[in-house]
């Protein structure tokens, strides 16, 4: 299995090496694999059916044998004989036990449905991890091509400013326009180069905090990411409500909490068997030898040999109220297990409802600033134009280009806000986040 994991990783650390842009859905695959808290919750599972299978295994009955030899010197008692000897000693002992429960207040079959539904939770506890990891990886690779996006932007807009300065320079030179406004084209390029390092720097973070979240060193850090479409037809079908209602359904937290509250009725089940009567069927059989009897070591062991069969009954009558207050105490634990089922359902729910909140207030800040950036756009346009002729000066049409260009980057940013927002109320629904 390790074998397959390395190579498969070498695999892909080729396939990334040869710039084939990397997926979501396999930056997710490769953060999952490699995040710590998953493989945690991994050997918790395994723990968990160790425990299971062990509950089944004490429904077996146990044997046990055992063998001594002994050398006595001086006044002993010969096991043969059982009289008194003053001479040295060699005794041998053998024997075997075996025994069976076969009644407990039926303890161990809730032991088993107790374990069963523990480790059902400690598989959720994966999922919810496996989950965790996933909205971070979507997030981190969201933001990397947020920054790319402003970093090409930035470019675009320092050419742009650049090839204005150049045409202001040119009709500065032919007296058409004052060197104040060369000056100030100048100042607004430089403000551009500032802007783009800026992006790249940022750029480089988020490409950073991405990689770090694959944990795979094999992976390089100039990787390519597929590019997503955050652009189309924006609104979600689904209530709040109705994201909730499939979150009940999906939702490995949720589930994991629910399947606790019900282990704890085994529990207060298993304790209450502990005030039954106890009943086992036990065996022992055994035989000896002893060097001062004048008989062959076999027929001594044939003449020795001594069996018991008995049926046993166990009755509690009274231990300062022990397992009566266990049984009192499981009760809280259960209560208090649900109590931390309902905060974990409130939680999922608030979340939803901000989600949801946070969805909308980012499809209308979108559609805000695409109507912005339509109408900056033709503002700068005609600013181009009336600057071109000399009829607006060089601070008008800074401004102008300045709210196009802080329109368009925030347009980025909202666009990638909103999918991250689709994102998350599709994970709470249990829906597939990727694009096959």
């Amino acid at each position: 299995m390790k074998k397959l994991l390395l190579f498969t990783g070498l695999l892909f650390s080729g396939y990334l090496q040869a710039q084939t842009p990397m997926t979501l859905k396999q930056a997710v695959d490769v953060a999952i694999r490699n995040n710590l808290t998953v493989r945690q919750n991994e050997l918790l599972v395994e723990t968990s059916e160790n425990n299971l299978l062990q509950s089944k295994l004490a429904l077996l009955p146990s044997a046990q044998a055992n063998a001594s030899q002994s050398i006595n010197y001086g006044r002993s008692i010969d096991p043969y004989t059982n009289g008194f000897v003053n001479e040295k000693l060699n005794a041998s002992n053998f024997s075997f036990s075996a025994g069976v429960t076969l009644f407990n207040g039926l303890y161990n079959q809730n032991f088993i449905k107790q374990n069963n539904l523990l480790m059902k939770a400690a598989e959720q506890d994966v999922q919810q991890a496996k989950d965790q990891v996933t909205l971070n990886t979507i997030l981190a690779y969201l933001q990397v091509l947020s920054s790319e996006d402003q970093v090409n932007l930035a470019e675009q807009q320092l050419e742009a400013s650049k090839m204005q300065l150049e045409r202001t320079v040119a009709l500065v030179k032919a007296g058409n326009l004052a060197p104040y406004d060369e000056y100030t084209l100048g100042s607004q390029v430089a403000n551009d180069q500032l802007s783009l390092v800026t992006m790249q720097g940022q750029l480089k973070l988020n490409r950073l905090t991405f990689w770090q979240t694959l944990n795979n060193p094999q992976i390089p850090l100039d990787f390519k990411l597929e590019r997503l479409t955050p652009e189309g037809e924006m609104g979600y079908a689904n209530t709040a409500t109705q994201v909730y209602e499939s979150a009940e359904q999906n939702l490995a937290m949720i589930k994991a909490a629910q399947i606790r509250v019900k282990s704890f009725d085994h529990t207060i089940k298993m304790l209450r068997g502990l005030q039954y009567p106890l009943l086992s069927l036990n065996s022992f059989v055994s035989t000896r030898y002893s060097s001062t009897a004048n008989v062959t070591y076999g027929d001594q062991l044939g003449n020795n040999f001594n069996r018991n069969f008995s049926l046993d009954l166990s009755i509690p009558i009274f231990r300062s109220w022990v397992y009566k207050n266990r049984v009192q105490n499981a009760i809280v634990d259960k209560k208090r297990s649900e109590v931390q089922a309902q905060n974990v359902q409130i939680q999922v729910k608030q979340g939803i409802e901000q989600a949801y909140a946070n969805l909308e207030v980012a499809k209308m800040r979108y559609d805000a600033l695409e109507s912005q950036v339509k109408n900056f756009d033709e503002t700068l346009k005609s600013a181009e134009s009336r600057f071109q002729a000399g009829t607006l000066n060089v601070v008008e049409y800074n401004i102008a280009k300045t709210n196009l260009d802080r329109a368009r980057l925030n347009q980025i940013q909202a666009r990638y806000d909103y999918l991250f927002r689709v994102k998350i109320l599709d994970f709470y629904q249990g829906k597939n986040l990727f694009v096959d």
